[in-house]
C-alpha cells in the first residue's frame, strides 16, 4: 500500500489511540448491546516541508487515514526574532513612558516591575474546498493547503517610578 514519505527534519509519532465500543439499543432486552468497536489512531506528522503540506495529507488518505485535522505552521525557534522584537518594544515603551513622564514634569526614577511577551499569531492554514473538489478529479492534483502569513508580536508591559 501507499506509505507516507518522510525526510530529513521529519517526524511521525502515535499521539493518541483509543478502543471505544459502539452500542445500539436492543427494544427486546431493554438495553444497549455492543455492536461493534470504534478504534481511533491519532498520528501527529511535523515536517519542515511547508510546500509538501498537500502532498503529505494525500499520502496520508492513501495509507489509509480517514480524518484530517489540525494543519498548524510554526516558527521551529522564534528566540532570535523574539529578541529583537522585545528589544525594539523595550526601547518604545522607555521613550513613551519618557514622553509622558516629560508631560507631567517629571522623570522617569527606574523600573518597578517589566513583562515581555512574544509569541506568533497568524491565519490558520487556507483550505480550499472547491479546489479539492477538483483535486479529487485529477489524480495528480495535491490537496491545496496555503500557509498564509505568520506574524510574531511582541509586547513589553513596564511600570516605572517616577521622580520629581
Amino acid at each position: 500500500g501507499a506509505r507516507l514519505g518522510t525526510a530529513a527534519g521529519d517526524s511521525m509519532k502515535t499521539s493518541s489511540y483509543q478502543v471505544r465500543p459502539e452500542f445500539e439499543y436492543d427494544k427486546s432486552k431493554r438495553k444497549d448491546v455492543i455492536t461493534g468497536y470504534l478504534t481511533v489512531n491519532r498520528i501527529t506528522v511535523e515536517s519542515n516541508r511547508t510546500g509538501d503540506a498537500g502532498e503529505i495529507i494525500d499520502s496520508a488518505l492513501a495509507a489509509g487515514a480517514n480524518n484530517v485535522s489540525s494543519i498548524r505552521f510554526i516558527l521551529r525557534d522564534d528566540r532570535k526574532y523574539c529578541r529583537d522584537l522585545l528589544v525594539k518594544a523595550t526601547e518604545r515603551a522607555r521613550s513613551e513612558a519618557e514622553t509622558v513622564a516629560g508631560a507631567l514634569g517629571v522623570k522617569l526614577a527606574g523600573i518597578r516591575h517589566a513583562a515581555p511577551a512574544c509569541g506568533a499569531e497568524g491565519p490558520p492554514p487556507i483550505f480550499r474546498g472547491a479546489s479539492l473538489m477538483k483535486a479529487a478529479e485529477s489524480t495528480k492534483t495535491s490537496t491545496p493547503i496555503e500557509a498564509g502569513k505568520l506574524k510574531l508580536n511582541a509586547t513589553v508591559s513596564v511600570e516605572f517610578y517616577l521622580e520629581k
